[in-house]
């Protein structure tokens, strides 16, 4: 985690912050966010949400319905 010439990340109560994740500049991480392994953090990360490598990609939970197979 670092600052650059604009300002410094602001983490939230409850966030995670894997291995090898970057995150940088005036960002905010809200509360109980979730930043995956090696992910690249360069704006805000939503309450709750989990982001993904390589640049912060929000994972979203897949939709189970009754006709999809296991």
């Amino acid at each position: 985690m670092g600052h650059d010439a604009r300002g410094r990340p602001t983490l939230g109560d409850g966030v995670r912050v894997g291995a090898g994740a970057i995150v940088i500049g005036p960002i905010t991480l809200h509360d109980g966010a979730t930043v995956g392994a090696n992910a690249t953090v360069i704006r805000d990360v939503p309450a709750g949400t989990t982001v993904v490598a390589p640049l912060a990609t929000e994972l979203r939970g897949r939709r189970v319905t009754g006709d999809e197979p296991g």
